[in-house]
């Protein structure tokens, strides 16, 4: 917990924290007067709230046309958070992000290092985080369909796996 603390405290620019929940994180970003944007982006779910209706989400399709190319300096994401839209959201976050993005609470290492190291982005976990570093980043439009595709098979394989196993 002390070392994301310090994280959000050091941060700097205009970031773009993908489900952050925790109220420490949220007022450590509050005090840091060096960043000059921030932006949340959380589900909001009115059934918690005792409200009825559906919950609010993000569409994936609207974050390169509300943010534009590397215009957000750092992306601090919760992995966790992302669920089944990792695939979908990684090609997007990788053209938005300028220089960093720092994921936390990830449960497949291995699987989350192969989807950024095909954008050649420097991988180092520090503590609780992981930072990737993305100054030399490479996308192409066909390639991210290529990945999409090769992805999809995979989580379909570790399904069917699943299934044949239990």
């Amino acid at each position: 917990m002390k070392t994301l603390e310090k994280l959000f405290s050091s941060l700097e620019g205009r970031i773009l924290c993908y489900g952050i929940m925790e109220e420490s994180y949220l007022i450590c970003i509050q005090e840091n007067e060096k960043i000059t944007e921030c932006f949340l982006l959380n589900s909001i779910d009115l059934q918690k709230e005792g409200k009825k209706g559906r919950g609010k989400k993000i569409s994936p399709k609207k974050f390169l046309k509300t943010f534009g190319k590397n215009s957000i300096d750092r992306l601090v994401i919760c992995q966790d958070k992302l669920g089944g839209f990792e695939k979908r959201l990684l090609p997007i976050f990788i053209k938005i992000a300028k220089s960093k993005i720092y994921l936390y609470q990830v449960s497949n290492v291995e699987k989350t290092k192969k989807r950024y190291m095909r954008y050649r982005g420097v991988w180092k976990e520090d503590g609780e985080y992981i930072n990737v570093d993305l100054k030399q980043k490479k996308q192409n439009w066909f390639m991210d369909k290529i990945y999409y595709i090769e992805d999809s098979c995979i989580d379909i394989i570790d399904v069917i796996s699943d299934f044949l196993i239990s």
